[in-house]
C-alpha cells in the first residue's frame, strides 16, 4: 500500500511540474487567454441569443474538425517529404546499379551493419592542407536554376534560411601521404536544390539523380554538378570511470532532412563566423577550430564539465544518398573520471536549442556505448541513462550516423 501511495505521489508531482512548465510559457498563456475568451463569447451568445446556439455550436465544431484535418495533412506531408526528395534505402541504390565497392559491412557490439558509403579516406595520422578560394562561388547548372521554384516545393514542410556554406571542390593525395583539400563557397539554397532534392521528380518527369548521378560510380568532385558543401559529423563520448556514454541528439520535425531521427552528437554543415574568412592551413585534424565552435554551440553543456577534451579525426567520405555530398567524421573524447554521471545529465537538460534554425535538434539523450546494438532498417537499441531510472530504448538514426559508427569502429580497432 505504501509503495502504491508513493508511486501515485510521484505521478502527481510529475503532472504538477508539467502543469507549471505549461503556465510558465508566454506562448501558452496567449493560447489560454484566447481559449477562455472564445468560450466566454460562445457562452454569452448562447445565453443571450439562444436561437443562434445550434449555428454557433455547428460552426465551432466545423472549425475544430477543420483544424484537426489541417494538422494531420501537415503531419502526413512532413512524414513523406524526406523520402520524396532523398531516398536513403540500400536496396534502392543496389537496384540503381551503384558500384558494390561502395558497400560497407562491419560488426559493432556483435551486430552486423551494412550500408552504402563512399569512403575517401580513413585516418591514419596523415597531414591535411586546406587551399581555400573564398572568392569562388558555386553556380548550379542552368537546368537546375530554371527549375528552382519547382524543386524548392520539395522542402515545403522544412524550415529554410539561406546562408553561405563551404564547398569541397576536390581533394588530392601526394606521394608522402599529405591530403590537400580544395574549398570554395556555396549556399544553403544551392544545397537544397541539388544534393538535398536529388530524388525529387522535377515537374513530375525526371530526378537529378537520373540526370547527373545515375551510377554506377559517383561523379568526381571536380566535375560534380551538386553543391557538395562540407558536412561535419562527430561522436561525443564521455568517459566516467570505466563506463563510456554517447551523447545523441534528435532532429526536429522542421529539419530539411532526417526529420525526427537521431543523429551523431554533432551533425551540421561546416559553419564559418564570416563567409569571407579564409580557412587555409595545415593540420592533422582538418577544420578543428570549426568543430570546436560547433561543440560550443550545439553541446554547450560540455563547457560546464570539468573534463579533459580530445578531438580525433576519423576520416571523410561521400554520401551516396545525397549525390556524393562530402562528410567529415570525428570522435570527441571527454574524460570525466571524477564526475558523477548525474551532473552530466543535469547539465544536458539545460542545453536546449529554442531559437528556430536550420536542422534544429529538439533534445539530447545519453546512452551506454557498450549497450548500443543494431536491429534493422537503421534502428538501434541501447540503454538510456536517466536521472531516475535507466531503460532500454529503440531509435532510428540518419545515414551519416552509420558512416560515423563505421569509421569510429575502424579507429578503435587500431588503438
Amino acid at each position: 500500500m505504501k509503495k502504491l501511495f508513493s508511486r501515485l505521489q510521484l505521478y502527481f508531482n510529475r503532472l504538477s511540474r508539467r502543469f507549471f512548465y505549461f503556465l510558465a510559457s508566454p506562448a501558452k498563456w496567449k493560447f489560454l487567454l484566447f481559449f477562455f475568451f472564445a468560450i466566454a463569447v460562445i457562452t454569452s451568445l448562447i445565453i443571450w441569443k439562444p436561437d443562434y446556439a445550434v449555428d454557433i455550436i455547428n460552426t465551432a465544431f466545423g472549425f475544430f474538425l477543420g483544424s484537426i484535418g489541417i494538422y494531420f495533412i501537415g503531419v502526413l506531408r512532413r512524414s513523406t517529404e524526406d523520402y520524396n526528395k532523398v531516398i536513403n534505402d540500400v536496396e534502392f541504390l543496389k537496384k540503381r546499379g551503384y558500384d558494390s565497392q561502395n558497400i560497407i559491412n562491419f560488426s559493432f557490439n556483435e551486430t552486423v551493419i551494412e550500408d552504402f558509403f563512399n569512403c575517401c579516406y580513413a585516418s591514419n595520422g596523415d597531414n591535411f592542407k586546406v587551399v581555400d578560394n573564398n572568392d569562388k562561388m558555386f553556380e548550379p547548372d542552368g537546368l537546375i536554376v530554371n527549375s528552382f521554384f519547382d524543386i524548392m516545393k520539395s522542402h515545403g514542410g522544412s524550415y529554410k534560411h539561406n546562408e553561405f556554406t563551404v564547398r569541397l571542390d576536390d581533394y588530392t593525395r601526394s606521394d608522402d601521404g599529405e591530403i590537400t583539400l580544395y574549398t570554395s563557397r556555396s549556399t544553403v539554397f544551392n544545397h537544397l536544390i541539388t544534393n538535398r532534392a536529388i530524388d525529387y521528380y522535377i515537374q513530375g518527369h525526371m530526378t537529378l539523380r537520373d540526370i547527373y548521378e545515375s551510377g554506377p560510380s559517383l561523379t568526381p568532385l571536380a566535375k560534380s554538378k551538386m553543391s557538395n558543401h562540407i558536412g561535419i559529423n562527430a561522436f561525443l563520448i564521455i568517459e566516467c570511470g570505466n563506463k563510456k556514454y554517447l551523447v545523441l541528439p534528435k532532429r526536429g520535425k522542421t529539419s530539411t532532412i532526417s526529420k525526427g531521427l537521431v543523429t551523431s552528437s554533432i551533425a551540421s554543415r561546416l559553419i564559418l563566423n564570416n563567409p569571407q574568412e579564409n580557412i587555409n592551413g595545415d593540420s592533422k585534424i582538418p577544420f578543428q577550430e570549426q568543430v570546436c565552435s560547433l561543440l560550443r554551440d550545439k553541446l554547450s553543456f560540455c563547457e560546464q564539465l570539468n573534463a579533459s577534451q580530445e578531438i580525433r579525426f576519423l576520416g571523410f567520405g561521400r554520401n551516396l544518398y545525397e549525390g556524393g555530398k562530402p562528410q567529415f567524421y570525428y570522435w570527441i573524447r571527454m574524460c570525466c573520471s571524477e564526475l558523477n554521471i548525474q551532473e552530466v545529465l543535469l547539465n544536458m537538460k539545460k542545453c536546449k536549442q529554442t531559437k528556430e534554425q536550420l536542422d534544429l535538434d529538439i533534445g539530447l539523450m545519453l546512452v551506454e556505448l557498450d549497450s548500443l546494438k543494431y536491429c534493422k532498417h537503421d534502428t538501434f537499441k541501447a540503454k538510456r541513462i536517466n536521472l531516475r531510472r535507466n531503460k532500454e530504448i529503440y531509435f532510428t538514426v540518419e545515414k551519416s550516423f552509420l558512416a560515423n559508427l563505421y569509421l569510429f569502429d575502424k579507429k578503435i580497432k587500431t588503438i
